[in-house]
């Protein structure tokens, strides 16, 4: 069994609240206009939860944390041309903006638990 400590990730449930939340709104956009983007949308969730599950379990647990956090950014660039397209409401942005930025700020405060180069 691995004694090893854990990297500050142990909160994946916040993560996988944001997939639930996003997957849901995500699945009223009309497929024939709006299937790229919310598969990307999709895609990117479940990379990023795939991430959280190999940095407590990497040697290079710093650049897949890099890597998500640039994960986290393509969604927010996601969700923003969503939001201007009319895609998701005002009030399902916000809820969603507020739910990444809890997530990017736990990987922030992981990012400064990572020993420098």
């Amino acid at each position: 069994r691995d004694r090893s400590p854990s990297r500050g990730l142990g909160d994946v449930y916040k993560r996988q609240d944001l997939y639930v939340y996003l997957n849901d709104k995500l699945k009223s956009w009309p497929q024939y206009e709006k299937y790229a983007l919310a598969e990307c949308c999709r895609c990117k969730l479940l990379h990023m939860i795939e991430l959280c599950v190999a940095i407590n379990k990497s040697s290079k647990a710093k650049a897949k944390v890099y890597e998500l956090d640039n994960c986290l950014q393509e969604l927010r660039d996601y969700m923003d041309i969503a939001q201007r397209a009319h895609y998701l409401s005002e009030k399902q942005f916000l809820t969603a903006s507020k739910r990444i930025s809890e997530v990017g700020g736990m990987i922030g405060n992981l990012i400064k638990t990572l020993p420098p180069n």
